[in-house]
């Protein structure tokens, strides 16, 4: 039993190292760039600086976050992606009556459900 188990973690460890390599030998293909971060107590992730300028990010500009599963994306949101992102809330909200002060009462109540 102990040489299967061993077998077995061995083999598992040699599994996740191949797709390590083959995850960064796509990484290299696609010429993307890799950095890894850390979460504050407050919940907040710094954007490491070549990131930054590689997608000349300035402080107080709007980012979005998309979450895939265990995968979380953050995709640059320029004043066209922040327009075409809001007009299909915008044309909802307008069919339904709902004013832009609603919105506030609104997130307030969801968030005490929680």
């Amino acid at each position: 039993m102990k040489r299967f188990l061993k077998g077995l973690i061995i083999n598992k460890a040699k599994s996740l190292y191949i797709r390590f390599i083959l995850l960064i030998r796509w990484v290299n293909k696609m010429n993307e760039l890799i950095e890894m971060g850390k979460i504050s107590a407050r919940g907040q992730v710094a954007i490491p600086a070549e990131i930054r300028e590689k997608m000349h990010l300035k402080e107080g500009q709007k980012i979005l976050f998309v979450l895939a599963g265990d995968t979380l994306m953050v995709k640059k949101v320029n004043t066209e992606t922040f327009a075409e992102i809001t007009k299909p809330l915008k044309e909802a909200a307008k069919k339904v009556g709902l004013k832009e002060e609603d919105v506030v009462d609104i997130v307030h109540r969801a968030r005490q459900k929680r």
